[in-house]
């Protein structure tokens, strides 16, 4: 029989992971909030300049192109940085459904962990 102090570990263990988790989405979704915001509001400005004739058009090329790539290439990135965070996540849930069960860290060692990646 499994004592009641270990089902206690465990589930406090898979809050932290709950919390983490939240972490996660959170920050993506602030973040890619962010990115598509600039995108549009940078496309926004530059179009309202250019229909009231205040810069032309190659000026927009200039200006718009590498602002709205590096702006792609920054939602592309935030992409690839929540597939490795939730890789690390799969290691957490891992780690206490194994057997023995392997202790995780503090709250705020996850979260540092999960800042890192």
């Amino acid at each position: 029989m499994v004592p009641s102090t270990h089902f206690m570990s465990i589930e406090s263990e898979r809050l932290k992971i709950e919390i983490a988790s939240n972490y996660i989405t959170g920050s993506l979704l602030n973040m890619a909030i962010f990115l598509v915001t600039t995108l549009v509001g940078v496309f926004g400005v530059l179009l309202a300049a250019l229909l009231t004739h205040q810069i032309e058009l190659d000026q927009v090329e200039y200006i718009g192109i590498p602002i709205e790539v590096l702006d792609l290439l920054a939602i592309v990135w935030q992409g690839g940085k929540f597939k490795r965070r939730l890789e690390y996540l799969d290691t957490l849930i891992e780690n206490i459904e194994s057997w023995p069960h392997i202790p995780l860290n503090g709250l705020k060692d996850i979260i540092k962990e999960i800042r890192k990646i």
